[in-house]
């Protein structure tokens, strides 16, 4: 099976100076120069996919074959050109994004009138971890609450027995394994030099 390249639809054309283009990555800000005649040889490329077919449209433009094949391949690195299968998903991806941003800026919006909260709408992330909002409780009762001297108390009290609980699942069972957002820890030694950075 053959792979078809396309164009990598993350990258824009955001300046222009006579023949000279500059293009960026929208998802990673990446920066790339290209002339008139190489953007439209790409462009023409991700449509045909052969060296004649793109000769045949770009009647005006005269490529030896070695010239061509430089420049798909530096496209190729640089993901200029990305392959089909990927581009495909990189789009279902961005879809995804779009919507959890919406939702994101809508449920924001609801908790603010609802509860009268200072919201503050973030909407990054991938589809693993996505941050909706932040919450700005600056001035707020809550704020007042948790710098209260009850709150810190029973803030340390619940952290101590948290790590009591750690140490005993340590002590009592040889073979427990922590596990965190894809990777583990598994063995007494390792457990115990995870918790002593922690604390």
């Amino acid at each position: 099976m053959t792979t078809t390249w396309v164009w990598n639809s993350d990258f824009m054309v955001f300046k222009r100076k006579g023949d000279q283009l500059m293009l960026k990555n929208d998802i990673n800000g990446a920066l790339v120069s290209l002339s008139l005649p190489e953007y439209e040889l790409l462009l023409a490329y991700s449509e045909h996919q052969s060296l004649q077919q793109v000769r045949h449209c770009l009647k005006h433009l005269q490529i030896d074959e070695d010239t061509f094949f430089s420049i798909i391949e530096k496209a190729k690195d640089l993901q200029l050109l990305r392959n089909s299968r990927l581009q495909s998903q990189a789009q279902r991806q961005k879809d995804w994004q779009i919507k959890l941003h919406y939702v994101g800026m809508k449920l924001s919006q609801g908790l603010e009138r609802l509860f009268g909260w200072k919201i503050i709408a973030e909407c990054r992330g991938n589809l693993r971890f996505f941050k909706f909002f932040s919450i700005n409780l600056e001035g707020s009762i809550w704020q007042k609450w948790a710098e209260s001297a009850c709150c810190q108390k029973y803030y340390w009290i619940g952290l101590a027995l948290l790590y009591l609980l750690l140490i005993g699942n340590l002590l009592f069972h040889p073979d427990a394994t922590f596990a965190f957002s894809g990777f583990a820890i598994k063995g007494t030694p390792a457990m115990a030099l995870f918790l002593c950075l922690v604390i």
